[in-house]
Formats: structure tokens, sequence, C-alpha cells
């Protein structure tokens, strides 16, 4: 297990992140999302120790990883893919860091073929392309076969047979009781992947909870509707609470209503229906949403390009 309890980290006059407190449990995945500049990637690095926090603390399987015993059985982790002796080849780069944790070389030739990396092995790390260095990255953090996971941006520079395999991957180990910590800015492969999501913004706790929870929450469903009698079924339907928007193509897109509600009623009018979808937010509707007010960057709405 994971806990961040009140992690606070301030560098000069930036406040990175603030009084951060969340759990990250065993056997499922976590995502943790948020905009440029959030304190995701600090928050990872105090965790693993690599930055000292201000205040409060993080603990791995209630301790702190500095002190821990067993590093590599108890938590992997990929911080920064580029982060390695360019010079050595993968193979080598793997053996010290399995020498270094008293990791037998049964392991290297494993999480070699786990990460597709066999092949690759002999040549210098310089020669790899940023999906390669992702994999082997990966391999480093799989080494101690690990009770806890921390990916940091796992498929940046992947192809989509890569982004697959990362999601097969985690979601394999979620069920084997790995606990898993994931963040990406890729909303669409997060909810493909995550369990449970945790939204920060400015360094702040925004939300926490299952995808489920954080899209239907933050998010409103309509029902796209394709009638002949557009006109007629909008006012019928207005009549029952039902909000009611009208396409250029005289679609409807009702909210508030069901489409066993919406059907009902046209029925009950002796209006045709051609077509009733129910559409439900994404988690990308839900994350715009919920950090609309924490972008450090924020961009002009519907800047189409460069003023000339």
């Amino acid at each position: 297990m994971i806990e961040v309890a009140g992690l606070t980290r301030r560098f000069t006059d930036k406040l990175a992140v603030d009084d951060l407190t969340f759990r990250v449990e065993p056997g499922q995945v976590t995502g943790l999302l948020g905009p440029n500049g959030a304190g995701k990637s600090t928050t990872m690095r105090m965790i693993v120790g690599l930055d000292r926090p201000t205040a409060g603390a993080a603990r791995i399987d209630g301790e702190d990883f500095r002190t821990c015993s067993t590093p590599m059985a108890t938590l992997g982790a990929l911080l920064d893919p580029t982060a390695v002796h360019r010079g050595r080849t993968g193979r080598t780069h793997l053996r010290a860091l399995a020498a270094s944790n008293g990791i037998r070389d049964q392991h290297v030739d494993r999480v070699l073929e786990m990460t597709g990396m066999t092949d690759a092995a002999h040549h210098r790390i310089s020669t790899y392309s940023l999906g390669m260095q992702q994999r082997i990255g990966i391999a480093a953090a799989l080494l101690g076969e690990p009770r806890n996971l921390i990916l940091d941006e796992p498929v940046n520079g992947l192809d989509p047979d890569g982004v697959h395999w990362v999601r097969q991957l985690v979601r394999h180990l979620a069920s084997t009781g790995c606990t898993v910590l994931i963040s990406s800015h890729l909303m669409s492969e997060m909810s493909l992947t995550a369990d449970r999501v945790i939204v920060i913004g400015r360094g702040r706790l925004i939300r926490d909870g299952s995808v489920a929870d954080i899209i239907s929450s933050a998010t409103r469903s309509s029902v796209f509707v394709r009638s002949l009698r557009p006109a007629e079924l909008a006012i019928a339907l207005r009549e029952i609470g039902g909000e009611v928007d009208t396409d250029a193509d005289g679609s409807l897109v009702v909210r508030g209503l069901t489409s066993d509600a919406i059907g009902d009623r046209a029925f009950a009018h002796g209006i045709p229906v051609h077509e009733l979808v129910p559409r439900t937010g994404s988690l990308e509707d839900a994350f715009l949403e919920l950090t609309a007010d924490a972008q450090e960057y924020p961009s002009e709405a519907g800047a189409g390009g460069v003023e000339r």
C-alpha cells in the first residue's frame, strides 16, 4: 500500500504540492491525473524519496522508502526513462541494478522477455528510441518483483501495441495483488486502464474515486434522438421536464430524461423515433471540468491557430 498524508513541497516561492493526502490500495490500478504543473511528478518523487517533503509524509507498506531494507522488492518505479547510463547496454544496466539488490541474473532475462527487449538488450541505451527506453525502464521497475509499482507517463513514445501492452501488464499485476500508481495525460487510455483515479491541480487534491464515480459526478449524460417530427417531440419532452437542444440537422439532444422515458413519451404521442442513443460523459470531459480552475497554462478557448 502507498499512503500519502499531508504531503507538501515548496521550492523557494513555488508551492508544488499542497497538503496532499490519499491512499493507493493493492489489487487495483490507480491513476494520478492533473494538468501540467499540478505536482504529479513531484509527488511521485517524494514517495520514492528523491525529493524531501517540506511537510507531511509518504509511506510504502507502512514505512519510509528511504529506510527500506529490500527496496526493489518493495517498490518498482519508472519516473524518468532517460535517467540511465546511456553508454551501458540494456542488459548491463539491468544486471547492475540486480547486483545492487542481490537479485539473480535469471530475473534480468525474465524482465527482458516480459518487456520485449531481449533482442535489443545487447545494444547501448544511447541507441534506443524513447519507446525502447520506456520498456527498459519498466523492465528495471519489475526486476525485484515488487509489491508496489509507480509509473510516471509510461506510455510516452510507445506505439499502439506498446500502449496496449502496458495496459494489460499493469492490470495483470493489479490482479495479483500489486499496488499500482500510474500517471498519464491520455485520458482515453486511463479510462481503459485505471479502476480509480486521483485528480490533483496546483498541488491540491481535487477528487478521488472510481472512474465511474468521477465521470458521473463531473459530467452530464444525454440522449441523442432522431425523429421526422422533432419539433413536436421537443415540446412533448419539455412538458415532462426534459432539457432539449435541437441540432442543425433536426436531431435532438435531451438531458434530464432517460432513453426509456423519451421512448415512452414519443409512443404516447404517436411520434416515430428512428434513433435513440444514450450518451455518457468521458473521463476527459470529467477531467476538463474538474481542473478548469487549476490549469497553470490555460489556453484560449476556441483558438484555432496563430494570429497573423
